[in-house]
């Protein structure tokens, strides 16, 4: 090679060239290994991930090639686990393994125990009025998953409180997914695997905590039975059919289901759907679907005998200690008397028959809003309390009095306060506690609300005539 960097041939001008080159650490070319792991003092393939498998590839143009072991953390303690990877060459590849180099091992450390410790800094006791403990628990040697500890609040000795009644938590209310997988569908099966359609249109309880669910979409109603952790079609046929509307609960036709109400004490359930337009009840235990009321027709707002009724848009329904049925049909409220081994009576008791609003008072000079959807409920007196979305409140119905009045919100917005003053956006779903306190979904303001109704009690002195409503 010349001093100007140009290569000459070794007699000159006859145009003949020799290359040399270099080879660096890189290669032109994939070059792929065989990996394998050898497991030892109580290792196993669920101790650990890797994200190489049964070979290992260097890139053209690179020198090396990089994959990761996770430790995957149990519930188990071990002792001292063991790996070893080694690489061999793969046949015909023309690669050569460096024996001194060809392998590494690895330890897992599974003996550290997690403790957990509670305590807490405040004093000995606390004032019954507004007073609180702060409890802490510690964990020393946590673990990359979520550790539960169970609490058990001691109630059998003499003078000890009592949880719910005494005192509460509200740390200790817990969210989990107990059915559906978040993607539409219809599967019955494990509750892991089952799947329900874009509108559950309501939901009841039997006495032993079995959930009954309208999968409207579907005009099914179907089962979560707790004890088996499984859902299942209870009422109705997903793929159609179904030409009577008594009988076998899985032969009966069904439409879109708009209403349920559970009778835990004569163990049934009612229902409201749009096809049959009927109220019927389901025997939970012979599985028997019966009349109940209704006509068939659209000719809604009708009263009488179950035969002669009609109905026009039930949206919420609830039933009493004495086995009748309370529902909101359209701009009414309503009221099925049931009496075992007699036909059902319908009767309107508040609000006119397509003819909307907000007014309170007494009977038919009420005003009850259009609405799809609403929850109702029976309070600890008796009376009926329901959502009134359509005029943004809360409502009851005084059994004895036959009036309505409005107990929490006014018009749209936000805000905590007392009766009238409180705001809602749009509440739709109730419910009410054995203690008497009304929980409230306001769906468009995105929150649950609770309303504590002040009633009478005993146990208030007789120097406080006025309950503190946010007491």
């Amino acid at each position: 090679m010349h001093e100007n960097g140009q290569w000459d041939n070794r007699n000159k001008n006859d145009h003949q060239r020799y290359v040399i080159e270099f080879s660096g650490a890189s290669t032109d070319v994939d070059t792929t290994v065989a990996l394998s792991l050898a497991l030892a003092d109580g290792a196993s393939e669920d101790d650990y991930t890797t994200t190489a498998s049964e070979t290992i590839t260097v890139p053209a143009g690179s020198y090396k090639s990089t994959f990761t072991v996770t430790a995957v953390d149990d519930e188990l303690d071990e002792a001292l686990e063991s790996l070893t990877l080694s690489i061999s060459a793969i046949e015909n590849s023309g690669v050569t393994i460096d024996e001194d180099n060809g392998s590494v091992s690895l330890g897992i450390n599974d003996n550290d125990i997690t403790t957990a410790t509670i305590g807490s800094t405040a004093s000995e006791s606390i004032s019954e009025a507004g007073g609180a403990y702060a409890i802490t628990a510690e964990l020393a040697n946590p673990k990359p998953y979520a550790v539960s500890i169970d609490l058990a609040f001691d109630s059998e000795t003499a003078g000890s409180a009592t949880f719910g009644l005494d005192f509460n938590s509200p740390s200790l209310n817990k969210t989990s997914t107990i059915a559906g997988t978040g993607s539409y569908g219809f599967v019955d099966g494990d509750a892991s695997i089952a799947q329900f359609e874009s509108d559950i249109r309501a939901m009841v309880a039997d006495k032993d905590g079995n959930l009954y669910i309208a999968d409207s979409n579907r005009s099914v109603i179907r089962k979560y039975d707790k004890a088996q952790n499984s859902v299942s079609t209870f009422v109705g046929n997903p793929n159609g059919g179904g030409d009577v509307n008594e009988g076998d609960r899985s032969e009966v036709r069904v439409g879109y289901v708009r209403g349920m109400a559970s009778d835990t004490i004569n163990e049934r359930i009612y229902f409201f759907d749009d096809w049959t337009r009927l109220v019927r009840s389901v025997d939970l235990n012979s599985g028997q679907v019966s009349f109940v009321a209704g006509d068939g027709s659209w000719n809604g707002g009708v009263d009488g005998s179950g035969m002669e009724a009609s109905f026009e848009n039930i949206s919420a329904m609830t039933v009493d200690s004495n086995g009748d049925v309370y529902f909101i049909d359209g701009t009414q409220l309503r009221k099925i008397d049931i009496t075992e081994g007699a036909e059902a009576v319908v009767s309107s008791l508040a609000g006119q028959y397509n003819n909307g609003g907000e007014e309170d008072g007494f009977g038919d000079q009420a005003r009850i809003s259009w609405g799809d959807q609403r929850g109702m409920a029976i309070d600890l007196d008796g009376n009926v309390v329901f959502t009134d979305g359509g005029r943004n409140r809360v409502r009851k119905y005084n059994v004895t009095t036959g009036e309505v009045t409005t107990i929490a919100g006014q018009w749209w917005d936000y805000a905590d306060g007392v009766g009238t003053n409180a705001r809602f956006k749009n509440p739709t779903g109730l419910a009410i506690t054995s203690n008497g306190d009304i929980y409230v979904s306001d769906s468009e303001d995105k929150r649950i609300r609770k309303i504590v109704q002040a009633r009478p009690s005993s146990r208030l002195p007789m120097s406080c005539p006025i309950p503190n409503p946010n007491a």
